[in-house]
């Protein structure tokens, strides 16, 4: 053991006195031991208002509410799927379905399922496709483990 350790050993009963009852891990302070324990215990305390989502911790309480500001007139609007949409953060909802996303690009990439278009195609076979990711995916294990395995050898 290097002596680093050993004095760690010695030394981190003084230095960290609050010890958790469940997997002996050692804090320097009693709120920071206690707000561990919840770790074990499953316990969240802290409850959004707006969405009613609960967290072990309150600063993790705090960061989550920032998806909720600035406050959308859309929240509190008699339409449920759409109050209930923002409140999680979720601010694009799609007009054809009820699907709905936080993210732009996401809600993009999920309106070619509606409007059927396949702007992607393949310059090898003329395959089409809705992503970019698809036609890689698809040059990538069609055209280039094809032709790795039909090379001969020797």
């Amino acid at each position: 053991m290097t002596r680093s350790i050993c004095l760690s050993y010695l030394f981190g009963s003084i230095d960290k006195p609050f010890m958790c009852q469940h997997c002996k891990k050692r804090f320097r302070f009693k709120c920071n031991m206690q707000s561990h324990i919840r770790i074990h215990t499953g316990d969240k305390p802290f409850k959004c208002d707006i969405c009613l989502k609960s967290f072990r911790q309150s600063s993790h309480l705090n960061q989550h509410k920032l998806i909720h500001w600035p406050f959308d007139d859309n929240l509190y609007q008699d339409n449920t799927i759409t109050r209930i949409s923002t409140a999680m953060g979720l601010r694009y909802v799609c007009n054809m379905c009820d699907y709905s996303t936080a993210k732009k690009a996401h809600m993009r990439y999920h309106q070619v399922t509606h409007t059927g278009e396949r702007p992607f195609k393949c310059s090898l076979c003329e395959k089409t496709f809705t992503q970019s990711s698809s036609l890689y995916l698809h040059i990538r294990t069609t055209h280039i483990y094809k032709s790795i395995n039909n090379t001969q050898i020797g």
